[in-house]
């Protein structure tokens, strides 16, 4: 029985070991295939000289578990921002293995559930959340357990006229958000969705026992005038040093939605702008990588006469506070914006798997730390992306 229990061990290893390969390998023919597909929808395409390709291989492959890389990002890159350079993070490596070293996918889910961020951080600057279900268990604002949610939701929505419903964790691109209204006859109608109702029983289903009830925030005049409908939010990057342990501003940019829409996500038709370290705006792309150098809306708005957008240092103080309190991810994509009253208020983080997709306007993702961002992961055992 010993022996036939280590031959099966044995074959174990082998066997995940080959899987994770195999995991590794589609990962890099998906993302190429990515990018080969996002460049078939630009003209023409600049390609990037060859020595700079040569470079870029040496300074990514070879330690990390992604087995090759191609040329179709770094095309992508200068075709779009006109810069070439091999510190262009390539989104397979990142996701195989400097993620996975970086930041513990174990502990990140846990930090990035909505509604807890009072808890976990001690802040106030989250929206105040009405009710929390939880694989079942019902929470208030405090996460005090509450054994007659019904009742409690029904004397807590007397005193709102608006609200915003969403998954508590595993949310992407605005996927079920859902925003409910009063109207002059006291009944909660689905402003996105007609036919969902506000009914626990409902939400239950349709969230699977996870999602959060909060309260609506109105948004600053400067933002609003870009979207109304849309809570526009600043995606802020920050990276902690494996050197100094200080968390640092990467890139921050602005997601405006479409007009009707109630989330800024791009993958919904919202546009992302990137934000300068001054505050200004920078082009913007959509989905499908069209350049925007404007806002839609009556009348058009354009950039230059935006001016600074307001409120960033108190964005990025925000931002930097909270990553010193997530001890296992050391890169964490915060959504912030301002409220009507100025104050900045902590919609959302991703610890799991913040994306990287600002290289597109000729940034680098770790900019001047990366050089010991490799250094850092050379010197760690390559992570088995099937372990976390």
């Amino acid at each position: 029985m010993i022996q036939l229990s280590k031959g099966v061990s044995f074959a174990y290893k082998v066997l995940r070991s080959s899987a994770a390969k195999m995991y590794y390998l589609r990962a890099d023919l998906e993302f190429d295939e990515s990018n080969r597909n996002a460049l078939k929808k630009l003209h023409p395409i600049k390609k990037v000289d060859k020595e700079v390709f040569n470079a870029h291989k040496k300074m990514w492959l070879g330690w990390s578990a992604s087995a090759f890389l191609s040329m179709s990002s770094l095309h992508l890159f200068k075709t779009l921002s006109d810069i070439q350079t091999p510190k262009f993070l390539p989104i397979n490596v990142y996701f195989t293995t400097v993620n996975p070293i970086l930041n513990n996918k174990m502990m990140g889910w846990a930090y990035a559930q909505k509604g807890n961020y009072y808890q976990l951080f001690g802040i106030d600057n989250e929206p105040v959340t009405i009710l929390r279900n939880l694989n079942g268990l019902f929470f208030d604002f405090k996460g005090n357990n509450i054994n007659s949610p019904k009742d409690f939701l029904e004397t807590e929505l007397k005193k709102l006229t608006k609200i915003i419903i969403k998954p508590a964790s595993e949310s992407w691109g605005g996927k079920n958000v859902l925003s409910f209204e009063k109207n002059l006859y006291g009944e909660w109608k689905c402003i996105n969705n007609e036919r969902i109702n506000l009914e626990l029983s409902e939400l239950d289903t349709i969230y699977n026992d996870n999602y959060v009830i909060q309260e609506y925030l109105e948004q600053h005049p400067f933002y609003k005038k870009l979207n109304p409908t849309s809570f526009n939010t600043l995606r802020v990057y920050v990276y902690r040093s494996v050197i100094d342990q200080i968390p640092h501003v990467l890139h921050t940019t602005l997601r405006v939605g479409r007009a009707g829409s109630i989330v800024d996500n791009v993958k919904a038709g919202g546009i992302s702008f990137y934000v300068m370290p001054d505050g200004r705006l920078l082009h913007g792309f959509d989905h499908d990588f069209r350049r925007v150098e404007w806002i839609s809306g009556d009348p058009l708005i354009k950039l230059s006469d935006l001016g600074k957008i307001p409120g960033l240092k108190d964005i990025h103080d925000l931002a930097l506070f909270v990553a010193t309190k997530i001890p296992y991810s050391r890169v964490v994509a915060f959504d912030i914006n301002i409220d009507s009253y100025g104050k900045p208020r902590l919609i959302e983080l991703n610890t799991f798997y913040p994306g990287i997709s600002m290289q597109v306007y000729g940034f680098p993702f770790f900019g001047e730390f990366t050089d010991e961002v490799i250094s850092y992961c050379k010197e760690q055992k390559k992570n088995d992306y099937l372990m976390i």
